[in-house]
């Protein structure tokens, strides 16, 4: 369908009946919209024109600013399509039932206090639109407008809508899902909050994309043949979207026959009292968040997603165990109190042939280890995020320690479990390395440099009464980043610093009790280029080595009283090819 489009697009392009005007924007020559005006000018008029006595009746669109708006004025107009009547400050005398044909009404704007009873005689009005009019309420005869769509009353006065309002939302046209439409591909049903009834969509044979989203009062979605007249429903649905669907208890299915067989994508968001999902073995992407109440699947043989590609779940607490997903690559699971395992990465005897690229794991105090499956496919790893899984975190750093990963580019692993915080995470190559024991010290760091010839960044954070970096971080042979920050007991550089030779940029952040920075420790770093030295009050000099440092031209100070008086007083004449920025 596209491609056709498209041609007709070039098409027009050629017959310069249409121009590009970027942007994929396209817009009609100049004369040919002078000539649809010319040929619309007699349907387009103002009250003005009217009142001159030159129209003729073919008008369709009538429009007019300020003043009355009569029936006398629109004597003789009764085939009006359109009605735009903006500030207009009467209309107690008009009768709307005159203009049976008409199916826009924008009346923004007016000083009228009431509408005509007449408005309901409007069996084809689709749209009525009176922001900022001065009226309070709308006449109950509105009800009967079964035809109308859109009704906007923003910055109106209207205080009171008619007992039955909601009548007009609570019904989809018949046609929606008549034979008529069987082409229809694509339905969108958007913010429908009266909607009860959803119309018989499963009917459509080639449609492949449904969304609906905060459709508030639909409690029952029902997919069963026996609502479609014993076929298939939704036989060619390749993507179904459900998303605040507040008030959804129950999803009607057979159980005994298969499911919108084509389905390759489902996504359900804040469905929250939803207990029951039917399961698709057909799918390749599947996101669940904030259902609540579901308990997941039954789990059995025929109970696997052989095509599954790619699953989010999030905030099902009560969900316990995951079907198998052999093709399995991307998993995001999040906050799910009660799951015990991940789905296996096998089907039967068959075990994944591409393996896991993206593993996201947060909050899930159940889960202890990594299924066997996982460990054959850790090679192809790209990004590992496991975030407050506080049995599997320990595990997890043995594992990664025992297992190559050549393609891990992004990892983060952290724990909130206790007060204690530990954390190392890695972004861009970047680690972030907090250390809460000297127990921790050597099993963080060991991974850390495991990991080593990967690691640039590093930012390294030591706490409870560890005074000194780990050793292991004088093998990070590659590392180019180092930010030691909010270390309270830290007193010291380590010596071993010097054996950074990559290292470029050194920063020294919230260091409260460090007193010296050795010269040893600069004498190696023949690459420095920048040295940042932040909130270390107790630092009260630096070493004249860092003139020898060819490449360091620039030292910043904020917040050290002691070390910028250092600098004022002798720092300046001692290292005169230094520049200190001092804050």
């Amino acid at each position: 369908m596209e491609v056709t489009a498209e041609s007709f697009l070039h098409a027009l392009v050629g017959c310069s009946l249409i121009q590009d005007a970027g942007n994929e924007k396209y817009t009609l020559h100049d004369l040919v919209h002078d000539f649809a005006l010319y040929m619309k000018e007699k349907e387009y008029v103002s009250t003005d024109q009217l009142n001159s006595g030159l129209v003729s009746h073919r008008a369709r669109y009538v429009s007019s600013i300020g003043g009355g708006c009569s029936s006398e004025t629109l004597k003789g107009q009764e085939k009006l399509r359109g009605l735009m009547c903006h500030k207009v400050d009467c209309l107690s005398t008009f009768n709307f039932a005159a203009f049976r044909w008409l199916r826009v009404l924008d009346l923004r704007e007016g000083d009228f206090l009431e509408l005509p009873k007449s408005i309901g005689d409007l069996m084809l009005l689709k749209y009525i639109n009176l922001s900022g009019a001065r009226i309070f309420e709308l006449p109950e005869s509105i009800i009967g407008l079964r035809e109308l769509q859109t009704l906007i009353l923003r910055s109106s006065m209207v205080k009171r809508l008619p007992n039955k309002i909601s009548a007009l939302g609570m019904k989809f046209p018949s046609w929606i899902s008549s034979s008529t439409y069987s082409c229809l591909r694509v339905i969108n049903i958007w913010d429908c909050d009266f909607l009860e009834n959803l119309p018989n969509l499963g009917f459509l044979p080639n449609l492949v994309d449904l969304f609906m989203f905060s459709v508030g009062m639909i409690k029952v979605f029902d997919t069963t043949c026996d609502h479609v007249g014993g076929k298939v429903a939704f036989p060619k649905l390749e993507t179904l979207r459900l998303w605040f669907m507040e008030s959804l208890e129950e999803w009607k299915f057979d159980s005994k026959v298969e499911n919108m067989p084509c389905l390759k994508e489902l996504d359900m968001k804040y469905c929250k009292n939803l207990r029951v999902i039917p399961f698709f073995s057909t799918l390749k992407k599947l996101t669940i968040e904030y259902i609540h109440e579901w308990e997941g699947w039954p789990m059995a043989k025929e109970r696997d997603m052989p095509c599954l590609k790619e699953m989010r779940i999030s905030s099902s607490e009560k969900l316990k165990l995951l079907p198998s997903c052999p093709k399995l690559e991307k998993l995001f699971i999040d906050s799910c109190n009660e799951l015990v395992e991940l789905p296996s990465l096998s089907f039967g005897l068959v075990k994944a042939t591409i393996g896991l690229n993206r593993l996201r794991l947060r909050k899930l105090p159940q889960l202890q280890s990594l299924p066997s499956t996982f460990l054959d496919s850790l090679g192809g790893l790209e990004e590992l995020h496991i975030m407050d899984c506080p049995r599997l975190l320990m595990s997890i750093i043995d594992v990664l320690i025992q297992h190559p990963l050549p393609n891990l580019e992004s990892l983060q692993l952290a724990s909130w479990a206790s007060d204690d915080l530990i954390w190392l995470s890695w972004q861009d190559k970047k680690c972030e390395l907090v250390i809460n024991s000297v127990e921790m010290s050597d099993k963080w760091a060991g991974l850390m440099v495991h990991l080593n010839s990967k690691v640039r960044k590093l930012d390294v954070k030591v706490l409870h009464g560890v005074d000194s970096l780990p050793e292991r971080i004088q093998q990070l042979h590659q590392l180019k980043y180092l930010k030691v920050r909010e270390s309270p007991h830290l007193t010291r550089l380590p010596h071993w610093l010097n054996k950074l030779s990559q290292l470029e940029w050194l920063e020294l952040d919230n260091l409260r009790e460090l007193v010296e920075v050795p010269a040893v420790a600069f004498k190696g770093l023949k690459r420095l280029e920048t040295l940042k030295i932040l909130s270390c009050p107790k630092l009260s000099s630096l070493p004249d080595e860092l003139s020898s440092l060819p490449r360091l031209q620039y030292v910043d100070i904020f917040d050290c009283s002691l070390l910028a008086e250092w600098w004022r007083t002798q720092g300046q004449h001692k290292i005169p090819s230094l520049h200190c920025r001092t804050f």
